[in-house]
């Protein structure tokens, strides 16, 4: 089973990177604003702040992963080179 899912990861690559990254930015922050309330001398702000906390980050986070991605690609689009002639018109 192990050896499957590697290769569906392997081949979804692009897929497996982005939600890696949102997965593992919107833990660091939730991390953080979680962890720096009390050690600013506020209290604990407990499991259920975490938890949104960390779906609101995964929802900015993806937001701008598909932002990016889609640029991306948008810039890697060949451009089409207009020779000044119509394609349908002949002159034969």
């Amino acid at each position: 089973m192990a050896l499957l899912l590697g290769l569906v990861a392997a081949a979804m690559k692009d897929v497996v990177l982005a939600v890696a990254s949102i997965t593992v930015g919107a833990y660091g922050v939730a991390t953080f604003v979680c962890g720096i309330v009390p050690a600013a001398g506020g209290e604990s702000l407990g499991g259920a702040a975490f938890i949104a906390i960390f779906i609101g980050a995964g929802a900015l986070g993806a937001l701008v992963q598909f932002m990016r991605n889609r640029r991306e690609a948008e810039a890697k689009k060949p451009v089409a080179v207009s020779t000044g002639t119509d394609p349908l018109i002949s002159d034969v």
